[in-house]
Parts: structure tokens; C-alpha cells; sequence
């Protein structure tokens, strides 16, 4: 039988336990990301040598697992590893081997956002952004405002709190200034 103290504290315990489900189930900060759904929806719609810029980089593992498509060239971005690649990047080829993503979060910098995704782009006619875990690299969301004030959105996909959007480039959709 439990006495008094025993019976408070399995009561605190089931209060704890259930003000985290709620925040689990309904605070998208707290919710576990559908890669699933965005790798399926990746699959169903990417080309080949497609480019995937992943916003907090290290959630690129989870979509390339989830997408079934081998050869799409996902870079996370933020990433202490972007000068390592910018001599790859700059080379004009379609085929990026940017492999050994950052671990940890790093958070982007508004004034370096238009020379890294002007090189990382570079001359395609189409790109993705995935959106996911935010909160880790973009809280303000300053990479998705740049794409939408730059390119044309294509093609977008939603799933709570992670997102994948298809933007078009080119001369009839560039909108940058050189």
C-alpha cells in the first residue's frame, strides 16, 4: 500500500511524464522530425545529381537514409567543413563528393548566405532545401527567406516541423543581383 509520500511523488512523476508527451506530440520543437516522408517525397521527385542543401547539416544522414536515391549531391549547410569544399563546388561539375558532415550544430551568418548559396548553386537549373531542426542553424529562417526572395519555388513538401522545397533557377527565375 502506498502511504501519503509515496502517492505525491508517483503523482509528480505522472505530471512530468505527461506535460513531456504533450510536449512531444503537439510543440514542434519538441517533435520528432518526419525524414521518412521527406525522403519519400524526395524519391518520388528528384533527378538524378540532383542538389539537396540541408539546413543543420547534420540531419543530411537522415534524409540521404531515407531517400533511395544514391547519387543526389545533399550538403548541409551551415558547415565548418565549406571552405574545404569550395574548391569542389567552384569546379562547375554536377557530381559533389562532400562527404564527413559536421556533427553538431553551427548557426548561419546572415552576410555569408548569398556567396555560399550563389557558389553552392552555382549554375544548376533546379536545387532542394530541406528544412529540418531549424531551431539548430536557421531560427530566423534566413536561408528559406533568401531562396524565396532569389528563386522560384517549385515544389514544396511539409511535414510538421521539416520541410522540402524544390526551387527553379536559371535566367527566367534569377532574381539575384551580380
Amino acid at each position: 500500500m502506498l502511504n501519503g509520500y509515496a502517492f505525491s511523488l508517483l503523482g509528480i512523476l505522472m505530471f512530468i511524464s505527461l506535460w513531456s508527451l504533450r510536449n512531444y506530440f503537439f510543440d514542434e520543437n519538441y517533435q520528432r522530425e518526419n525524414n521518412r516522408a521527406a525522403g519519400q517525397f524526395l524519391t518520388a521527385h528528384a533527378l538524378p545529381n540532383d542538389l539537396v542543401i540541408v539546413s543543420a547539416s547534420y540531419t543530411s544522414d537522415n534524409l540521404e537514409y531515407y531517400s533511395q536515391i544514391k547519387d543526389l549531391n545533399i550538403i548541409g549547410y551551415p558547415s565548418s567543413k565549406f571552405s574545404e569544399w569550395q574548391s569542389k563546388l567552384s569546379n562547375d561539375k554536377n557530381q559533389i563528393d562532400v562527404r564527413g558532415r559536421d556533427i553538431g550544430a553551427k548557426f548561419v551568418k546572415e552576410n555569408k548566405i548569398e556567396p555560399d548559396l550563389k557558389l553552392i548553386i552555382g549554375k544548376r537549373k533546379r536545387f532542394w532545401l530541406f528544412l529540418s531542426r531549424i531551431f539548430h542553424s536557421d531560427p530566423n529562417g534566413l536561408i528559406r527567406k533568401f531562396c524565396d526572395e532569389n528563386y522560384i519555388r517549385e515544389l514544396h513538401g511539409s511535414w510538421g516541423s521539416t520541410e522540402l522545397i524544390l526551387y527553379k533557377t536559371g535566367l527566367s527565375a534569377l532574381k539575384l543581383k551580380d
